[in-house]
């Protein structure tokens, strides 16, 4: 059986009014693979993702869309406007497609250092420390538990099904420590997905811990107490101390390597 694969420069941006529909031509830039022109009408998630993070929300979007004249809605208000990602190959798609914005400061550093492409090196330095946390994570932290049935399950809302049967089927080796490469995380769509996560990880934690871990008699009085009272947070990977002790957001996965010297599993 031919494994289903997804296309990498098949992904568009749609604006939406009444009963039309306008797939928006994202700017073309030379930052491809060799330095090849992307965008357009049909391209990478990554060149959607790197136009819209220029924006702080939607309105500005709409707004910039409607200055450039890309689609005719002169006269249309925002409000009556909606916009979204769609996946248009030949084999279904999972992952998360929501429209990112300026917000995301995780997400425009992975784009400002990279090509813009579909797929990345298991060596990437993002990539490379995603699963060094994944292998850490899953078993030496005392939220290992909420953390694995967050990265296995199959309705988690920010990953592709790709990267979720994988780590429920090598949970094994994982917790064992085996050597392994965790193919889907290089797959662009899922660390898109990974920044998101990170951004709500605290509560979809917290959510685990409560509704799963705590049984279900002493429920009500857990709900009550402070989940970082009972779940000791820690800073992830390739962080330093100073950053570690300045930072504003002390929940959010850093990511990315102070450098590229790094090594295989």
């Amino acid at each position: 059986m031919t494994k289903e694969k997804i296309d990498p420069k098949a992904f568009s941006l749609w604006l939406h009014h009444g009963q039309s529909a306008v797939r928006i031509e994202i700017p073309y830039t030379k930052r491809g693979i060799k330095g090849m022109n992307v965008g357009g009408k049909e391209t990478y998630l990554m060149a959607i993702d790197a136009f819209t993070t220029q924006f702080s929300n939607i309105d500005e979007l709409i707004n910039y869309i409607r200055e450039k004249a890309l689609a005719r809605i002169k006269t249309i208000p925002n409000e009556e406007i909606n916009m979204r990602i769609t996946y248009n190959g030949d084999y279904p798609f999972n992952g998360n497609l929501s429209l990112i914005f300026s917000d995301n400061i995780e997400l425009i550093q992975f784009i400002n250092v990279n090509q813009i492409k579909g797929r990345f090196h298991f060596l990437n330095p993002y990539v490379y420390n995603w699963q060094k946390f994944i292998f850490e994570t899953f078993k030496n932290h005392p939220y290992s538990a909420e953390y694995r049935m967050f990265m296995t399950n199959l309705n988690n809302p920010y990953y592709a099904s790709d990267l979720l049967i994988t780590l429920a089927k090598h949970k094994g080796e994982i917790l064992n420590q085996e050597e392994c490469v965790i193919g889907p995380l290089s797959e662009y769509y899922n660390i898109r997905g990974n920044t998101i996560a990170n951004k709500h990880l605290e509560t979809e934690l917290k959510k685990i811990y409560q509704n799963k871990i705590v049984p279900f008699n002493e429920r009500a009085e857990q709900k009550s107490q402070n989940f970082r009272s009972t779940i000791e947070p820690v800073r992830f990977v390739k962080t330093s101390k100073n950053e570690a002790y300045n930072n504003d957001q002390p929940y959010q996965l850093n990511l990315f390597a102070e450098n590229d010297n790094h090594k295989t599993r």
